[in-house]
């Protein structure tokens, strides 16, 4: 072997030697990054979260009221009332009469028009009349449209009569719109009550 071949072998050697140390750092420095890295904890950025606007508070629905058409028989009128949420209404009519019945939790309220007689209708301080009923006690209701009715209790029993005023201020039935009675429990719920007022004052001819 001669002198310059030996010079080349050694500088292959000191090739090899060089690329092996060169690869060993670049291989060291990834792995340190890669362990480094596996270190490393993610931490989103903060995100600002808007509270949603509060959502509009539902409105009651009203409670509705119903219209009911009855009467028109004989010399009676036609007419209209008005019944509140949960009242029910049957009607029953034939050649010559016209029953309008509204019912509620054990009350009912019953107008017919027919070929029937009238009579009075007395209360205390009044002076007797000859074939007149006598009450004992009432409620007047003034209907907007001109009538006055009295529900009228004789005190025994549980419900009521409606008369009503005639021209000369004396009290009397059948009311312009026939015969009108009220059935209750024996112990009235007031608001019923109520609504049975204002079912007599929305009463009108058609």
């Amino acid at each position: 072997m001669n002198k310059n071949t030996k010079i080349l072998i050694g500088f292959l050697i000191l090739i090899v030697i060089g690329l092996v140390g060169v690869l060993a750092y670049v291989l060291g420095g990834k792995s340190a990054t890669i362990q480094n890295s596996s270190t490393v904890q993610y931490t989103p950025a903060p995100t600002d979260y808007q509270t949603p606007d509060a959502l509009p508070s539902a409105s009651p629905i009203p409670k509705t009221n119903e219209t009911v058409l009855a009467g028109g028989v004989l010399s009676f009128p036609k007419y209209s009332l008005v019944i509140p949420e949960g009242w029910q209404s049957q009607r029953e009519q034939g050649e010559n009469s016209d029953k309008l019945t509204l019912t509620k939790t054990g009350f009912t309220i019953t107008i017919s028009e027919g070929a029937f007689g009238g009579s009075g209708c007395t209360y205390p301080g009044d002076a007797p009349q000859e074939m007149a009923q006598a009450f004992t006690s009432f409620v007047e209701i003034t209907n907007p449209n001109g009538f006055v009715f009295r529900r009228s209790s004789t005190g025994t029993g549980s419900g009521w009569t409606v008369c009503q005023k005639g021209s000369e201020g004396s009290f009397g039935g059948p009311t312009n719109f026939g015969h009108i009675s009220i059935t209750a429990p024996s112990s009235p719920d007031t608001a019923i009550v109520t609504e049975i007022d204002s079912i007599l004052a929305s009463i009108r001819k058609q």
